[in-house]
């Protein structure tokens, strides 16, 4: 049997049918119907389902709405009124119309799904009636030409507008409390926000490289990762922000010139400020507990910067190569300093740690070649490798005897406090063996570094060596009967640790 053609009377859609059936189901929206009926539908006879308006031309449905729900526009025109009867618009209902330049929507539309005009290149403006108060999920992703957005005072959550290279400049309606959705809008200067707003989610303007401004009187509660993220033409963010900022919230943004934290402020989330060059200011409030690492790393011209008592730790490289760094003032409360936390801050020049710090994390002020005097207080235990490596300007430490450290030289590698502690003074395996570096001090130093320095009897050894040792070697260091005294006690004991394991081979302490 022939087929013929027909129309479902549930969705509207076009279909081919075998006459000689009673019903069938639709493929398309999976709907029994009777053939006759969907037949006659296809021929102009109206029995169709009451919920169902289909507004069609010869052979082709424009709209496919159901119960309210714009499913589908299969029209081809440029300018397009939305039916009074619609109150959703659906995914995809509009999706990559090219030749869609103007859309109206009625008062009667509420939400509008997710994409559901993505890639309408050529639309240009869209209005949105007060009845409108849901704009999901990429709606008008990659509307390119799209220049003028006016939202509708009843819009709450602003989503969807992803890749809309056009828009220049966006004017938030009162009203609205929480921002997102304009990635990469890469023509985009100035944001208006309201006072209404209290949130800026995930990825609301990553990548809008010419950004310049966001301006308001609202108190941002929470900031999203990567909200401004390379937002590199970013230099006015005018908004106090009160609680958390994200992973890499204005991380790369490079003309950022200052940011105003208002108390109530936690968080200072991982690369958060990360390659802020221009950044030169920021007051941390007293409330911010956490800075994470990478905080403000790279933020080339920051030049002071306080840390409140509440963060027991400083993040892992939190301020690493801001280079323009002068002063840190780290208060009492600070419990950690993490590894390369202040790493090559070269301004910085003098450091004053707190009673309470416990631990100062390996490199973490390594290459601050101008930092001149450290104090380091009684309460601190651990001092990592390379802690203060290459502070070329560091000549007084006051380490307290809590320390246990396990390899002072690594610590204060390449600054005169260690050249001067190690070799400006003649120790006694140095003046017996002639030179710091040679096979049998190499020896001596490993045993002080990985045996007796593990243990308490074995650091006050070594405190007790320190203490007395130089000034033995200033007054009999040359003389030959010294040498060979202590030379007979040294070739036995290096021997003996050689034979037990410890290398002779070429050491860093």
């Amino acid at each position: 049997m022939p087929l013929v053609k027909a129309k479902c009377t549930n969705c509207g859609a076009n279909l081919e049918v075998d006459n000689s059936r009673d019903a069938a189901i639709c493929p398309y929206c999976n709907t029994p119907y009777v053939v006759e009926k969907a037949i006659n539908n296809y021929n102009g006879i109206t029995h169709i389902h009451a919920d169902v308006v289909n507004i069609a031309g010869e052979e082709v449905v424009d709209f496919v709405i159901r119960a309210g729900e714009l499913i589908k526009y299969n029209g081809a025109a440029t300018d397009v009124v939305i039916p009074n009867s619609v109150v959703v618009i659906r995914e995809n209902a509009f999706s990559n119309c090219c030749a869609l330049k103007s859309v109206v929507i009625p008062d009667t539309v509420t939400t509008i799904r997710s994409m559901a005009f993505f890639g309408c290149v050529e639309l240009k403006e869209i209005r949105f009636p007060d009845s409108v108060t849901n704009i999901e999920f990429d709606a008008f992703r990659s509307c390119r030409g799209l220049k003028e957005v006016s939202f509708s005072n009843s819009i709450k959550i602003i989503d969807g507008f992803r890749e809309c290279e056009g828009i220049e400049k966006l004017d938030i309606p009162q009203g609205a409390c929480s921002i997102g959705g304009f990635e990469s809008c890469t023509n985009l200067k100035i944001v208006n926000l309201p006072q209404t707003v209290t949130e800026i989610r995930k990825e609301a303007f990553l990548g809008c490289s010419n950004l310049e401004s966001v301006n308001g009187e609202c108190h941002i509660d929470e900031i999203g990762e990567s909200a401004f993220r390379e937002c590199s033409n970013l230099v006015t963010f005018q908004p106090p922000i009160r609680k958390n900022i994200g992973y890499r919230t204005f991380s790369d943004c490079e003309k950022l010139t200052g940011i105003e934290l208002s108390e109530g402020l936690e968080k200072i989330g991982m690369f958060a400020f990360s390659g802020c060059k221009c950044l030169k200011k920021v007051i941390l409030p007293d409330s911010v507990k956490n800075i994470y690492n990478f905080a403000f790393s790279s933020c080339l011209a920051l030049e002071r910067i306080r840390i409140p008592s509440k963060v027991a730790r400083v993040g892992s490289s939190a301020f690493q190569n801001c280079a323009n760094l002068i002063e840190a003032v780290i208060e009492h409360g600070v419990r950690e300093i993490s590894d390369y936390a202040f790493a090559e801050c070269k301004a910085l020049k003098n450091l004053y740690l707190p009673d309470g710090c416990i631990k100062i994390g390996s490199s973490a002020f390594e290459g601050c070649n101008s930092l001149e005097n450290v104090n380091v207080p009684e309460s601190v235990t651990y001092i990592g490798p390379y802690a203060f490596k290459n502070c070329t300007s560091l000549t007084t430490v006051a380490i307290p005897d809590s320390v246990e450290y396990k390899a002072l030289g690594s610590i204060f590698e390449g600054t005169p406090f260690w050249d001067n502690k190690s070799k400006g003074h003649c120790y006694i395996a140095t003046a017996v063996y002639g030179s710091y570096d040679c096979p049998e001090v190499w020896t001596l130093r490993r045993y002080r570094d990985n045996t007796l320095a593990t243990t308490s009897m074995g650091r006050a050894f070594i405190r007790l060596y320190y203490a007395i040792s130089p000034k033995l070697v200033k007054w009999f260091g040359k003389t030959m009967w010294f040498r060979s005294f202590w030379k007979k006690f040294l070739d036995r004991k290096v021997s003996e640790l050689n034979s037990k394991g410890v290398e002779n081979t070429r050491y860093y302490d």
